[in-house]
């Protein structure tokens, strides 16, 4: 499963040599976009060491809702990354920063 496959993606218009990316497409499967964006909000509680929480810090304890949002889609982005990277053995848990609780 991909960013696409999530709905997580920017539009596109293009023409000719022009190209313009706009909103999240949304076109994927709710459900799991949902729970990703609900993995995010836990990560920034439990493990707020990780990378592109540390990176979005600012705008996440800021009180402007819709960069918000947009923080919280870049970082779900990251982490579905940063999780498959995880499965299939290409970083280890120290490398993305997570702690492992219960992993034995």
């Amino acid at each position: 499963m991909c960013s696409s496959d999530l709905g997580m993606v920017p539009s596109e218009w293009s023409t000719g040599t022009g190209q313009r990316l706009g909103s999240i497409t949304k076109v994927g499967v709710p459900a799991i976009r949902r729970n990703v964006i609900e993995m995010v909000w836990r990560f920034k509680r439990f493990q707020p060491q990780y990378g592109p929480i540390q990176k979005w810090k600012a705008v996440l304890e800021a009180a402007h809702c819709s960069l918000k949002k947009k923080a919280v889609v870049a970082i779900g982005r990251q982490l579905i990354v940063d999780l498959w990277r995880l499965q299939t053995g290409r970083a280890s848990a120290q490398e993305l920063k997570l702690i492992m609780v219960g992993a034995d």
